[in-house]
């Protein structure tokens, strides 16, 4: 009687995880690459029409089952959010290892700088962030219907959990993310006096 009970208890735990883990925002220990904020820095030098004072910085040789997409305080070199985001599912890539492509149809992530355009809704009706591809890694963006985008495949699976994010069509090439991680990107971008960049790499 007892083992059933602690059975039932694990199984209320853990679907209370589960109804919960998209509000759940944990404590990031995260240590910014200096090179890449310093490549960000002179990015945004030579292009004074975006945001001077934060960006988004996508981190993918970090393990998706960690945060890995930041909103960074330019002046200040530290990050103000942080959130899993995961990363495409085509050609070759795997829940640890992605791989990247500007094609269209590879259904692969794109490194490289973004300007984060107009705010949209997809076809389910949820809340997206369109892209446009800066660099030659990623000029397709566009054409291939890149996003920042929330999805159940993020949301759904708990912060405890000790693997990576399993790949699905949460993201065929999109940056998709936990709905309440959405909500808090699209008050930065709402928030800002000019269009912001994402900018990411692997390293």
């Amino acid at each position: 009687m007892k083992r059933l009970y602690r059975w039932i208890m694990i199984a209320v735990v853990a679907m209370a995880m589960l109804l919960v883990c998209d509000r759940v925002v944990p404590t990031p220990s995260i240590f910014l690459n200096k090179d890449v904020l310093e490549e960000v820095r002179q990015y945004l030098n030579a292009h004074p029409e975006y945001n001077q004072n934060q960006a988004l910085i996508v981190d993918f040789s970090r393990l998706s089952m960690l945060d890995r997409m930041y909103v960074v305080d330019m002046g200040e070199q530290k990050i103000v959010y942080s959130c899993r985001t995961a990363h495409g599912m085509g050609r070759g890539s795997t829940p640890v290892t992605p791989e990247f492509s500007n094609e269209v149809g590879s259904l692969c992530s794109s490194l490289g700088f973004y300007k984060i355009a107009e705010q949209g809704k997809m076809r389910n009706g949820r809340p997206c962030l369109r892209l446009d591809g800066l660099s030659k890694t990623n000029s397709n963006a566009r054409k291939r219907g890149i996003l920042i985008h929330p999805s159940n495949g993020v949301s759904c699976v708990p912060f405890s959990m000790p693997l990576p994010l399993p790949l699905s069509r949460a993201s065929e090439g999109c940056f998709a993310t936990s709905f309440s991680a959405m909500e808090r990107i699209e008050e930065f971008v709402r928030d800002s006096n000019k269009p912001m960049i994402l900018y990411a790499f692997y390293k």
